[in-house]
Order: C-alpha cells, then structure tokens, then sequence
C-alpha cells in the first residue's frame, strides 16, 4: 500500500513540472518578429517500448538470477491489514492463528458431535461389560391350602380335609466369567406346617445350600477369553475407533481453520491492493486531464484512462465480496454466537516465509505412526479377525459339562436344620454334560463366509488407505516445493512490475507513451502483488496440509486431545 501510496504521489509531481515545463518550452521556442518558423519536427507517435528497452531502464541487480537469494516478504504484505470498510476498532475481533484455533477447537460443532458420539460408544463398552456382572437374585412365596385326600395312605374318607400352609424363601447369586463359565449359589429354605397323615412332621423346615456350575467346552468357549467376551472386545474396538474420530475431525478442523485464516487475510490484502490500484487509476487520470487542459495530450486520451479506472473499481468491489465470504467462512468454522456475526474478523498474524526440507520417506514413516486413518483401519481389521473366530466356533456343537453340589439340612426347628446343614451330613452331588449339533449347520456356515469377506475387504481398505496416505503426502510434498518456488517467481516478478510500470511513467512523461500501456503496467503491477501474496499464502497453506498428511499437525499446533471419560 505504501508503494502504491508513493508511486502515485510520484506521477502527481511529475505531472505538475510536465505542465508547466510545456508552457515554458512553447515560450521559449515562439519565433521572433519577422523570422521564418523553423520547420516543425515529425509528429512522434507513442509506441509500444520494447522489452529490451525496459529492461535497460532497470538497475543491473535486477537482470541477475535471484533464485539464491533469499526471500523477504514486502512491506505491503508484512504491513497489518486494515480494517474493513465501516468497521471501528471496537467492533473487530483481533485473531493470532492460535486463537483461531482454540475458538475452533472449543466451540465447533462437528468436534462436539465426534465427542458425543465418543461417549455413546464408551457407554456400550459398560453396557456390554454388564454381561458378565454378578447377578443377585431373591424370592418369597406363602401358599395355603385344604384339599381331600389323594392317596391311600392320607385316608379314604372324601370328607375330610387336610390344611397345609408353605413358605418358601430363597436368596442366590450366579455370574459369567470370561471363559464362559456360569457359577450359580442358592440358598432355599421350606416351611412346611400340614396336618396330612404322611407327613413326616407337622412342622418342619427344610433348607438346601446348592452350588451349579455350567461350562462350554466347544461353542463359546476359548482359553484366551476373546470368544465368550467377543462382544465386550467389539464394544472396546468401536470406543477405540470413535476416539480417533474425533482425533481426526480436529486434524482436519485445524488444518481448514488455519487455511480459512490465510484466506482471510489474502482476501484482506487483495482488497488493498485494489485499493492501491485504484488510487494509481485515478492519479493517471487526473494526470491526463491536466494535460489535456495544457495541450499536451489529445482529448480522446481520456478514455483509456477513464476505462482503467472503471475496471479498477470493478476489481475493487469484487475483492470486497470475497472478503466478505473469507470471513463468514472463518465465523463458520470458529462457530461464533449468532450475535458476533456482525462483528468484522482481523488476522493479527503474517504469513512468513520459512524453506522446510522433507524427504518423502521419513514424511512417511511419521504419517504411519500418527495418521488415526491408518489406525481406524486397523482396528476394522482386528474387528473382521475377531468376527471370523467366532463364527468358526459357533460352528462347532454345542457341549456343555455340568455339575452342582449341594447341602441339606431337615429339622422341625430352623436353627436345628441350619446346624445340619452346616455340619455337612446331608449332601447331594451331579455331574453331567449336554450336546447339541445341527448336521448342516448352513447358518452358521453361510454367517462364516460372509465373515470371511469381511475380513478380507478390512484388509483392502487397509491398503487402499495406505495407498491414498501415499498420493496425498506426494502432492503435499509437490505442494509444498511449488508453492516455494512460486514465491521467489512472484517476489521477482512483482519486484520488475514496479521497474516497468516506472519506466513506463517516465516514458508517459517523455511522450513516448500514452494511458493504455500505463494502464497495461499498473494492472501487471497489481497483478503481480496478488500473485505474490497468493504464492506467500499457499506456501503456509501447503506447510500446513503438509504437517496434517502426516499427523503431526496437532502437536505442532499445541493442540491437545482431550477425551477423558466424564
């Protein structure tokens, strides 16, 4: 902006010492009294000056190869962007990257909903861990009833009635472990009061201590665990896999937040420069129509230089629109309340230039390490691994070895029956195994074939995303190298834009050339400082995607993962 600022103040003065130095050569040429005029010089008609012509206006620094020297940022793009048109310093939100990314970070919509979904799947991991809880059960039952005699040994007489009252309570445990075992513990206890002729006495309680177990020994059972708790280790794996979910929704909110923050201010910028080239318009302008009112230049001059105004001020509203949309797309991703909209977003931060050197090899064993793609992919291949050993065991028969022991205890008084059954007299004891097997078994074959392919279509994916991690780190690297060399391209070109459009104005002043091909050097002048300041903004765009192809853009950004189970 201040070269703009000075080269057009530059053009004024001239203009004014071009105007009155024609007044003076006109006067000082005026034929005496009685003397011929001398013969008029050939009308010099503004041509076209040749490359090689500008090129001997310029300093000898400049035709010498710049490609070693090392690059610095001009002042129009280290210079703080200005405020948008009717902004007060009050009403901008002053932005570092940092903050940018920490608004991001904190408020996005997309992070919290991969946090969310990150705690739905934590909480199936609980939920599938509940199989496996203990389970504590307890009952009472109380039945009365009077009823004739139904054998011979109770009597014979249909009139008389027997009464018998029950009560019946009982308190057990059981549970699951990880080899698929089931260990079950009851406790009943019997309180039995009749007056029916067989019974052994007409009070009497009878208590059983008894303990089960039930054991797979085909289907559903594995030494190391993982087939009873299969689902417990899917639950694990989804909780696992969600957490880089969201480990790679803030990767990428990062990367496109710091890329939408350069737009901004390349937006910004650009919108500078036009205005710049719209000050150096109109000063062309203004310089034509003094020197159309002094005779030098023809009237129909001023068309050119009225045209390049025109397009100066369409390019001018053109980057206030882009501005514009640069920096609702910054409010997008910073997902600012509905009330801040309103207020004009500021970068604070300026894109510097720093030559980073990458080889491909160790971009690529950091991108394995760290890319949670990869890792995502692997824990699918460890969920197809898991799905396919349990569809081969479910497979097998079904054999099931039993066995339970138990305790008694029978006495006409509830402290007496306790006391036998502790004393371990009165025992019973089983053991035994149960089978069952489908001969065709089609389900369970046709569930291990589509496992199978799962399998193998984890394992693609796999390579396929190793494949794209590739591609993807190539072209960053390309990306990179090209934004770079892009720089020191635009930087050169930009540095001989502002020779030739000065050599051109010396030339407009000499005569030897008019508005159009003024026009022609300020818009490559402006033409070249946005190149630059593109080429500037990619090259951090690049570093920047470069760092998130190969995962390590969060650590560098200072940016911690916080996914702690609330």
């Amino acid at each position: 902006m201040n070269g703009l600022f000075r080269l057009g103040t530059t053009v004024g003065c001239a203009s004014l010492l071009l105007c009155s130095g024609g007044v003076r050569a006109q006067a000082q040429q005026a034929p005496a009294s009685g003397e011929k005029p001398a013969p008029a010089p050939a009308a010099q008609t503004p041509s076209t000056p040749a490359a090689t012509d500008v090129q001997a206006q310029l300093p000898a620094q400049v035709q010498a190869d710049a490609d070693t020297a090392e690059y610095q940022p001009p002042d129009f793009i280290l210079e703080p962007p200005v405020l948008p048109p009717g902004a007060t310093p009050e009403q901008v939100l002053t932005l570092s990257v940092s903050d940018a990314i920490q608004l991001a970070a904190r408020n996005n919509l997309g992070i919290n909903l991969a946090k969310t979904q990150l705690g739905i799947a934590r909480a199936g991991v609980d939920a599938a861990r509940g199989f496996f809880e203990p389970e504590l059960v307890a009952s009472y039952l109380h039945r009365e009833a009077r009823t004739p005699p139904q054998t011979i040994l109770e009597g014979n007489d249909p009139n008389v009635l027997f009464e018998f009252d029950t009560d019946e309570w009982r308190a057990g445990y059981q549970q699951r472990t990880g080899l698929g075992t089931t260990l079950a513990l009851d406790f009943t206890n019997i309180r039995t009061e009749s007056s029916l002729n067989s019974a052994v006495l007409p009070l009497l309680y009878r208590s059983v201590l008894e303990l089960r177990l039930t054991q797979p020994l085909l289907r559903g059972f594995a030494f190391d665990t993982d087939i009873p708790r299969a689902e417990v280790l899917r639950a694990e794996l989804a909780s696992v896999r969600a957490q880089k979910d969201v480990e790679a929704a803030l990767l990428g909110l990062v990367r496109d937040t710091e890329q939408a923050y350069w737009d901004l201010f390349q937006a910004l910028k650009s919108y500078e420069v036009q205005q710049g080239a719209v000050q150096l318009a109109e000063q062309q302008l203004a310089l034509t129509r003094r020197q159309i009112d002094s005779g030098v230049r023809p009237p129909s001059d001023l068309i050119n230089a009225e045209g390049s105004l025109a397009q100066r001020e369409l390019e001018l509203v053109r980057a206030q629109n882009v501005g514009a949309q640069a920096m609702d797309q910054l409010r997008f991703l910073l997902n600012l309340p509905r009330d801040e909209w309103a207020r004009p977003l500021l970068p604070r931060d300026k894109p510097s230039f720093d030559r980073l050197t990458i080889e491909f090899e160790p971009a690529l064993a950091q991108a394995l390490d760290h890319r949670p793609e990869l890792t995502q992919r692997d824990l699918d291949v460890r969920r197809a691994e898991l799905d396919v050993r349990v569809a081969k065991a479910n497979r097998l028969p079904a054999l099931d070895a039993t066995a339970s022991y138990g305790l008694l205890g029978q006495r006409p008084g509830y402290g007496d029956t306790v006391d036998q059954l502790s004393s371990n007299d009165a025992r019973v004891w089983s053991a035994g195994v149960n089978f069952s097997w489908t001969p065709f078994n089609e389900a369970a074959s046709a569930d291990l074939e589509a496992r199978e392919l799962g399998r193998q279509a984890a394992h693609t994916q796999r390579e396929s995303q190793e494949l794209a991690l590739r591609l993807e780190l190539r072209a960053a690297l390309r990306g990179l190298d090209t934004a770079e060399r892009s720089v020191r391209a635009a930087g050169k070109f930009r540095s001989l834009a502002e020779r030739s459009l000065d050599a051109e104005q010396r030339r407009f002043l000499n005569g030897t050339s008019d508005n159009f091909y003024i026009a022609q050097r300020q818009n490559d002048l402006a033409g070249a400082r946005l190149a630059e300041l593109a080429a500037l903004v990619q090259h951090r765009k690049a570093a920047t995607a470069l760092r998130a192809a190969m995962g390590v853009l969060l650590s560098d950004r200072g940016v911690v993962l916080d996914v702690r189970e609330r």
